[in-house]
């Protein structure tokens, strides 16, 4: 993409993209691939893509949705925004806010940081233990979110 404030729609292919410099917004309506945020504040939406299909806000304060299974959504450096309905979540560095999104599917939190990150919550529901995680059922008994390697919701930052 151009050095500028770029705007990117993708509905289909194999495609690599990097917003390099400035605020970007991609966003995914079919196809296969990576998507980088690049330098500087991004947003990334993911409305449909492939299974295997990478999205990663990289540099700056990120802003990613997701609604697609198979897709790995990852903040990168920074403090991100990741609102995931379903698909492997990983917020990497800095402070980042996980937003539970009601979806078909649930998002898996893979990289939690206990006393760092954030869970948003809007939606009334309750914690549960599951396996090696804590999932988040809303009150009509949908699964929402799973937060791997995390056993007790009072380990939780919630907002």
């Amino acid at each position: 993409m151009l050095g500028g404030n770029d705007y990117l729609e993708v509905t289909g292919g194999n495609n690599y993209a990097n917003g390099n410099m400035r605020e970007d917004t991609i966003v995914l309506r079919g196809g296969f691939g990576e998507y980088l945020g690049g330098k500087d504040s991004d947003t990334i939406e993911v409305f449909a893509a492939e299974e295997g299909t990478s999205v990663n806000g990289n540099l700056g304060e990120d802003y990613i949705t997701g609604t697609v299974a198979g897709v790995i959504y990852r903040g990168g450096k920074e403090n991100d925004l990741l609102a995931v309905s379903q698909g492997n979540v990983w917020g990497d560095k800095g402070a980042d806010t996980f937003r539970a999104v009601a979806g078909d599917g649930f998002a898996v939190i893979k990289d939690y940081t206990i006393g760092e990150d954030f869970i948003e919550i809007e939606i009334e529901g309750s914690w549960s233990n599951v396996g090696d995680g804590l999932m988040f059922t809303d009150e009509n008994g949908d699964q929402i979110m799973l937060l791997l390697g995390i056993e007790d919701a009072e380990q939780l930052i919630l907002i």
